[in-house]
């Protein structure tokens, strides 16, 4: 019910973590100050009573001067999280401050002199200074905890490093999987490196460009059983871990195996009823056997929840086509284009000229398809 719950209908407090602004002098670390901020939104995301916006929309933010009150409504939140980091060798200063985007009231605000040692402390401590601010109760099972913490803190450093990458996607998803794998290689008990090293090594065969080849059916096999081998085990160290759960759902969806992939989405949206890549990948999923208004339904969710982000909007449209919804594709296909005209530029720019050919006239067409490159 949460995952589908009208947005309009929602009583839950809406919340968005902006990119925390990085204040090392070293301009290096600024993955370390993404990492705090990732972190925290995976930590609040974990609270039940809490909607929070997808990581992607927040990410858009970074570095720009805006009013509060317009991100607000851009993302379709009531809530800003927004702080600093600052690193020197051992020693952390963080930040952190809850804003009422309505009328930028500061509802609560902190700041955290500690060592690394400490950095998963305050990263709990924030999220529940931040729950008790907007009184809701952290609604957590006995063996549950907001934060998962490593003993190894080079194994975080690389995991962080590799939370970066994985932002990137395109050539970075490579190099995801490698400092995953570096990171269990430290710590082999710390369940999100494990969840993050099957999502990477899941995506590697798309971004190589292989998907359909037989020549590569053998990356396809062993992509596929190194991701399924790394989920599950996240999910032994981590019966919770929504990541996971993903993952073996678009493992068994690149083998068609429809029922276990399903049970897999839905085990994720159980766990974390907001989890964007949870509802992407399961509309994906939804289309490929051919259940289209479920996937229409999936894919607009997971727009909503992340509605700066270009690939959502890409999805969202194309299913839309798929279904036969030529007119209605058109907006996110357009927003896709304006969020980021580089990505998937000859896809947009393609769908869109034809769909303006069918919808409206000729002339449009031409004026959209005349953006492709020549190749």
């Amino acid at each position: 019910q949460l995952a589908y719950a009208d947005l309009s209908e929602d009583g839950r407090p809406s919340i968005a973590v902006l990119p925390f602004v990085n204040m090392s002098a070293d301009e290096e670390q600024q993955y370390f100050a993404d990492g705090m901020t990732e972190e925290l939104l995976n930590a609040l995301a974990k609270i039940r009573e809490l909607r929070v916006a997808g990581r992607t929309s927040s990410f858009a933010y970074r570095g720009q001067e805006r009013d509060l009150r317009e991100i607000g409504d851009e993302l379709g939140v009531r809530y800003l999280v927004e702080g600093s980091v600052r690193k020197q060798g051992d020693r952390l200063r963080i930040t952190a401050q809850l804003v009422d985007a309505n009328d930028a009231f500061h509802l609560w605000s902190d700041q955290y002199d500690r060592t690394m040692d400490d950095v998963f402390a305050v990263q709990t401590e924030i999220a529940e200074s931040i729950a008790e601010a907007l009184e809701v109760s952290l609604g957590l099972g006995a063996e549950e905890v907001l934060v998962t913490p490593t003993s190894d803190l080079d194994a975080y450093d690389l995991y962080l490093a590799a939370q970066g990458r994985m932002r990137q996607r395109r050539e970075g998803v490579e190099e995801a999987g490698r400092l995953y794998s570096a990171a269990v290689a430290r710590d082999s008990g710390w369940a999100p490196a494990w969840a993050g090293l099957a999502q990477a090594v899941a995506l590697v065969p798309y971004y190589a460009g292989s998907r359909g080849s037989s020549s590569d059916s053998a990356m396809w096999r062993r992509s596929l059983e190194q991701a399924e081998r790394a989920a599950i085990r996240a999910l032994e160290l981590d019966p919770s871990n929504a990541s996971a759960e993903v993952a073996l759902g678009n493992v068994t969806r690149d083998r068609k195996e429809w029922r276990v992939s399903e049970s897999h989405y839905l085990r994720a949206l159980e766990i974390d009823p907001d989890n964007v890549e949870a509802h992407h990948q399961y509309a994906e999923f939804l289309a490929s056997i051919g259940r289209q208004d479920e996937a229409v339904r999936s894919a607009t969710r997971a727009l909503e929840l992340d509605p700066t982000s270009a690939i959502r909007a890409y999805i969202l449209g194309y299913i839309l086509t798929d279904n036969g919804s030529d007119a209605a594709a058109i907006a996110p296909l357009l927003r896709a284009t304006e969020i980021d005209p580089d990505l998937l530029r000859a896809q947009y720019a393609l769908m869109i000229g034809w769909l303006r050919l069918a919808e409206f006239k000729k002339a449009e067409a031409v004026a959209r398809t005349e953006l492709l490159p020549r190749v």
